[in-house]
């Protein structure tokens, strides 16, 4: 359910399908979206959704 990350920048985001929010995978932040499906926790270097890796768009801001 939960997938680790390294190196990620402040310019990537997560969407959560079920309610659109967007996530910053800045990594100093632990963070949520608004239903509480898509989940990161900074501390453990990890995000997934509730819903399985296939429920999370990666998006980068250019």
């Amino acid at each position: 359910m939960f997938q680790r990350y390294a190196g990620l920048r402040s310019d990537y985001y997560a969407r959560c399908h079920h309610c659109g929010d967007l996530v910053s995978l800045l990594t100093q932040v632990d963070e949520s979206c608004r239903c509480g499906r898509l989940l990161k926790d900074s501390s453990a270097c990890r995000f997934g959704h509730s819903d399985g890796d296939a429920s999370i768009a990666i998006y980068s801001q250019n």
